[in-house]
């Protein structure tokens, strides 16, 4: 396991975000989880015990890298060292959290309990398992809108504008009412979507995408549906002239794909 290559792969994916107005300021947040520990930490040669926010016996053993609280997610590929950081997962609620004297931050983000609950919940048999949280403007715009708050009518409406979309989250998009941002609510609230949805949609706030696969494939979840919600977007500002895709023939591609679905 290459730590320099995940680093690098975890600043791209937040230069993305930020390219892509998804990660002004501090906002958004990145975690990567492995089952097995580093043995090079490289750039973290200092170390304290912490309590984790969430109890996750499903981790222990594993080692988590994350964002740190106020960091910009467009400095992640730069300045690692000032922004990043590594906690080995030692017992359910206890963790050795290393960090660079470069650091910019004082705890990892602030929705590091989120991220802990998600990983417990969603690891399963893979022994990796990537989130990111992005504040994405159009997704994030369509939920202050209150006939888009019901489940079926902003996934039939999202999902109508690109193919792409609901093959890569079949079951939709998954919304969370609003809710302060790291509370145990939201995270609660989080846990109860996220074992049938691989990306959520934090109302009023943005979402947060889950994935086996890598950090920028769960990015890749994000994109899809923020690229979903501006075709959305312009079409009522168009004052809803667009078709979109007919449902039969969403219904009959995935049918082709033999990707199961449970929107149309």
């Amino acid at each position: 396991m290459n730590l320099d290559k995940i680093l690098k792969s975890i600043g791209e994916t937040g230069r993305d975000i930020y390219n892509k107005d998804a990660g002004e300021g501090s906002s958004g947040n990145i975690s990567c989880f492995y089952k097995e520990k580093f043995k090079d930490k490289l750039l973290f040669t200092e170390f304290e015990e912490i309590d984790l926010p969430f109890i996750s016996p499903n981790l222990v053993g594993g080692s988590v890298l994350i964002t740190g609280s106020g960091c910009r997610l467009r400095d992640l590929y730069d300045y690692p060292d000032e922004t990043l950081s590594l906690v080995e997962i030692k017992s359910q609620d206890k963790g050795i959290i290393y960090y660079s004297p470069n650091r910019l931050f004082t705890r990892p983000t602030v929705e590091f309990n989120s991220h802990l609950a998600i990983n417990n919940l969603c690891l399963g048999d893979s022994d990796r398992h990537f989130i990111v949280h992005a504040q994405t403007p159009y997704l994030t715009y369509l939920s202050h809108l209150k006939e888009y708050e019901d489940f079926e009518y902003f996934n039939k409406r999202i999902l109508r504008w690109e193919v792409e979309t609901i093959v890569n989250m079949p079951t939709g998009i998954g919304i969370v009412p609003f809710a302060q941002p790291g509370s145990e609510k939201l995270m609660e609230r989080t846990l109860a979507l996220i074992p049938n949805h691989n990306i959520i949609l934090w109302s009023k706030h943005g979402v947060i995408a889950r994935s086996p696969k890598s950090v920028k494939n769960a990015w890749d979840i994000i994109e899809y549906a923020e690229c979903a919600a501006k075709y959305e977007y312009l079409d009522l500002i168009n004052k809803s002239k667009g078709t979109g895709i007919d449902p039969k023939e969403i219904v009959k591609v995935m049918e082709n794909l033999q990707i199961s679905q449970t929107i149309f």
